[in-house]
């Protein structure tokens, strides 16, 4: 497979989970919107790096995927900020007990 169609694949992948988080944040269904952008965001940053041809990439945290989208496009500094709220969100959504019970989201 050649790396734009790895790239086509996770960008693909990743369309129904942005279109999941503006539904739910529509619904006013926070951390599930979270939750999704989150994949969604991890996905796209993924096929970016796909198609500047890295073969692998083994992460699901968005903060290691923009550090390594901007040592190939450093106009990215911008996201930075962004991928690392993201990341924040993207265990809690799903686990109850994701945090100790003195914190809440």
């Amino acid at each position: 497979m050649s790396n734009m169609d790895e790239a086509l694949r996770w960008l693909n992948q990743g369309e129904p989970d942005l279109g999941a988080a503006i539904v739910l944040m529509n619904k006013e269904f926070h951390e599930s919107a979270c939750f999704h952008a989150q994949q969604a965001s991890e996905k796209a940053l993924k096929s970016l790096l796909f198609l500047k041809g890295q073969r692998s990439v083994i992460t699901h945290l968005t903060r290691e995927l923009y550090r390594e989208v901007k040592k190939i496009i450093p106009e990215f500094k911008d996201l930075a900020r962004a991928s690392m709220e993201l990341d924040k969100h993207y265990i809690p959504p799903r686990y109850p007990d994701a945090f100790p019970s003195r914190f809440t989201l």
